[in-house]
């Protein structure tokens, strides 16, 4: 932990761009899928800005991104979903549990059908394409 801590504090020559993690081609993925689904493109946000931020400086420390708990929360709501009518839960995939983290988070988002959570919430939009 302390080299993690100590990577965020002084990244130095490993601050690369974004798409140095996140390339072209897994943006291109991830945009067939959305569209897929009905969902709105976002290739200008990429083109234009997230692409090219260094990914410690510009993208995981941007105070922006921090107030609005778009990195760090959706990760600690959603990692485990309890559904109804199980006591196993669904498990989507995480950069800490998955060895392909991508990939899983691709099949997880479009392809798993999880109909009801423990809350009874049902799932409006089916985003198995």
């Amino acid at each position: 932990m302390a080299n993690v801590e100590s990577f965020l504090e002084s990244p130095g020559n490993r601050d690369v761009p974004v798409n140095n993690v996140f390339a072209d081609d897994m943006f291109d993925r991830l945009e067939r899928r959305m569209e897929k689904a009905g969902w709105n493109s976002v290739r200008s946000y990429w083109e234009n800005d997230f692409r090219n931020r260094r990914i410690v400086t510009d993208f995981m420390k941007d105070p922006l991104l921090g107030s609005k708990r778009l990195v760090s929360m959706p990760d600690r709501i959603t990692n485990t979903i309890n559904v109804v009518g199980t006591i196993d839960p669904v498990c989507r995939p995480t950069v800490i549990n998955m060895v392909s983290f991508f990939a899983g988070i691709l099949f997880f988002i479009f392809y798993i059908d999880v109909d009801e959570i423990l809350f009874g919430v049902l799932d409006e939009q089916n985003c198995s394409v």
